[in-house]
């Protein structure tokens, strides 16, 4: 169906859409840790664009 190792797996969403598919979480469980994921992501950018704020 998927293959997992693809490098296109490894965006965001798509490690919990594929445990969700292969029935090991829930629906809920999945959306929660895209959030959860996501947020982390987006404060990780945060956190580099303050670094370099003077590039930009």
């Amino acid at each position: 169906m998927y293959d997992p190792t693809l490098p296109s797996m490894s965006s965001l969403g798509y490690k919990e859409l594929g445990q969700y598919l292969d029935g090991e979480l829930e629906l809920q469980e999945a959306l929660t840790l895209f959030k959860r994921n996501t947020r982390r992501y987006a404060k990780r950018q945060l956190t580099w664009f303050r670094r370099y704020s003077e590039l930009f």
